[in-house]
């Protein structure tokens, strides 16, 4: 065995990795077309990836996505793509808010999510647990919201809140948010 298929092999741990991070550009070309949802041009599918800027393609991704079946997608296409480099643990971030600002209902990102996590658990062997984040370019009452939802919709595989977008803003605005989320445990 090579040294590359050895690191491919070895059993990993993913604590930070974004969900939106994960999505194939495959699969944000075919979810775009089925939702209407119209992307930059490109000339290869990868450029939509490569030849844009992080903070670009993390809202292009997340504005693409509509329904439960898309997080289902998403969700279960990253635990596989996980067990083929050797993942077997990973926490892994989402940022509600964002889908929520586009209409779409948190329990319905997170069942599609928590299904799409399920039975990729069962088909690859990768335990996951998700830590929503709070995008620092949010308004206030966004990451008000989002905790009063999380607190009035728990679930064990919901383990954390986080922040994320360090160069978008202070994330002192978002304290309150931070204190319920504390006084909920």
């Amino acid at each position: 065995m090579d040294y590359r298929q050895f690191l491919k092999k070895i059993p990993k741990i993913e604590l930070h990795i974004h969900l939106i991070g994960c999505v194939r550009v495959e699969t944000l070309i075919e979810i775009a077309a089925k939702n209407d949802h119209v992307l930059p041009e490109y000339k290869q599918p990868e450029d939509l990836y490569w030849k844009q800027w992080f903070f670009d393609v993390y809202p292009m991704v997340c504005h693409a996505l509509r329904d439960a079946d898309d997080f289902y997608r998403i969700a279960y296409e990253s635990q596989q793509d996980g067990a083929a480099v050797g993942t077997r643990y990973r926490e892994l971030f989402w940022s509600p808010s964002i889908h929520m600002g586009d209409g779409i209902d948190y329990k319905t990102a997170l069942e599609g999510v928590l299904q799409g996590l399920a039975d990729g658990e069962k088909d690859f062997g990768i335990r996951t647990n998700l830590i929503a984040d709070i995008p620092r370019f949010t308004e206030v009452d966004a990451g008000i919201e989002l905790l009063e939802i999380m607190i009035s919709n728990p679930h064990e595989k919901v383990i954390g809140l986080g922040m994320d977008f360090e160069y978008s803003g202070s994330p002192e605005k978002h304290r309150e948010a931070y204190r319920m989320g504390e006084a909920a445990g």
